[in-house]
């Protein structure tokens, strides 16, 4: 075999593969009332129920984690009939997250000295403004549990918002849940 149809089969056994690992790894499709979205064939759908007319899917990896979970959820209204997407973010978001009970008994909620608004950016998902932001919160909500970190993204059509939440804990490893966290996001179609 000369050097030139070696190439060639190289190249078309590289292309194979790569056509064949891509359609298995992305290829499962959630179409629901609210939203439809492809997630990766390693996260599986492990609750889903409707509630106040708001859409919840929660996904995990299928290999058993409990450390790092998706939640989508939608359509929700403002407040007051408010349709700005800061005062929803700040109202239902940022306002939540940073606030803490002092014990298990609960009590009157006060601010988490731990809370942080480790990064917030404009994002645009298929023609919908939002804001992509991550915090460090505490894990069970309550003064001096272990912080994780929730990655939001929320987006607004019209006078409703829909959020897509990524939870993992300090520990988890969590390159592949960004990145698969991400192109869920990015296949969100609004129904």
């Amino acid at each position: 075999m000369d050097k030139k149809n070696f190439i060639i089969i190289l190249i078309g056994a590289v292309v194979i593969f790569f056509l064949l690992f891509n359609s298995n790894l992305f290829n499962t499709n959630y179409d629901g009332q609210v939203f439809s979205f492809n997630y990766p064939n390693n996260w599986e759908i492990n609750d889903s129920y409707t509630d106040s007319n708001t859409t919840v899917i929660l996904l995990v990896p299928n290999n058993g984690s409990n450390a790092v979970e998706i939640n989508l959820i939608g359509p929700k209204s403002n407040p007051n009939n408010n349709t700005n997407l800061g005062n929803y973010i700040t109202s239902n978001i940022v306002d939540v997250y940073n606030q803490v009970y002092p014990n298990d008994n609960g009590g009157n909620l006060i601010p988490d000295p731990d809370y942080m608004l480790v990064s917030n950016k404009s994002v645009n998902i298929n023609g919908l403004n939002g804001s992509d932001m991550v915090f460090k919160v505490a894990e069970y909500g309550e003064l001096g549990d272990p912080h994780e970190f929730i990655e939001e993204v929320i987006l607004q059509k019209g006078e409703y918002f829909y959020e897509a939440r990524l939870d993992y804990s300090p520990n988890a490893t969590t390159q592949y849940a960004h990145s698969d966290f991400m192109k869920i996001v990015n296949s969100l179609q609004f129904n």
